[in-house]
């Protein structure tokens, strides 16, 4: 590696929804100095876009791949070929460069992504997750040694939006004044509007937080880079993304055993 002697330069990637987002960071001393960001929202194809994404990112902050410390990658949930795509990549490119890689809950990323949210917010994640469902999970911003994190309330899932925000209301009813406000980030309110934002309604000021993809790369090479430092790299053979549901593959094939064991 060639990054001054002190600095950890991490590429974060995040493909874990349509919009992507690519950056590079300075991690030194704790302090995090973005470099270099490129994200796009309209819906692209990740295995076309990822690698012209890192190669800009690399270019725009003078580096090379070999000046690269990590990467760090965003694990899911999230779309399943996106999450595939992101961590191929990111394995490929630092068996390339003899870097380490880490992953980073994509949940937890977007709502660390959320520089609105103060010490003390209550900020919950909630994706489009498709098939009529949403990935949700539910964060306190907090100060800490290290600086800001996220402390998790409620874990990731994936259900219908009615149920998500029966779970939420359960249990964060406890976790809310009545002139809090409850920050919701993700695009599961856009696909579901009376269901999550109209449900939450009592638990405080509801505030839907504008969709971009900006940010949220940093946020996952910040998170990777406290993940190495607390953890070290992670296994690569045994880092998998986090689908929480099946594929429609394995479904298929459940359905056809399913099918053939009848038939016996």
């Amino acid at each position: 590696m060639s990054s001054p002697e002190g600095v950890v330069r991490i590429v974060g990637i995040d493909t874990a929804t349509r919009a992507g987002s690519v950056a590079l960071v300075e991690i030194r001393d704790g302090a995090v100095a973005r470099r270099a960001e490129v994200a796009h929202e309209e819906e692209l194809r990740h295995a076309e876009t990822l690698l012209p994404a890192i190669d800009d990112c690399l270019d725009q902050s003078g580096c090379a791949l070999r000046d690269v410390d990590g990467f760090a990658v965003s694990i899911g949930p999230g779309s399943f070929t996106g999450l595939r795509v992101g961590l191929a990549t990111a394995k490929g490119l630092a068996f390339a460069s003899d870097a380490w890689v880490v992953g980073v809950p994509t949940l937890e990323a977007y709502a660390f992504a959320d520089e609105g949210a103060a010490e003390g917010a209550l900020v919950v994640v909630c994706l489009d997750a498709r098939k009529g469902e949403v990935y949700a999970a539910a964060f306190r911003a907090e100060e800490g040694p290290s600086g800001r994190h996220m402390e998790r309330l409620l874990a990731d899932a994936v259900e219908k939006p009615d149920a998500a925000v029966a779970r939420l209301r359960q249990n964060l009813g406890g976790a809310t004044a009545d002139d809090s406000t409850l920050r919701v980030v993700g695009d599961g309110p856009d696909r579901y509007p009376d269901e999550i934002v109209g449900g939450l309604g009592g638990l405080g000021e509801i505030r839907v937080v504008p969709q971009s993809p900006i940010g949220r790369g940093v946020a996952i090479a910040e998170l990777g880079g406290r993940s190495f430092a607390a953890s070290g790299p992670a296994e690569l053979a045994y880092l998998a993304p986090a689908y929480l549901r099946a594929s429609e593959a394995e479904l298929k094939l459940r359905e056809k055993r399913a099918r053939a064991r009848e038939a016996h």
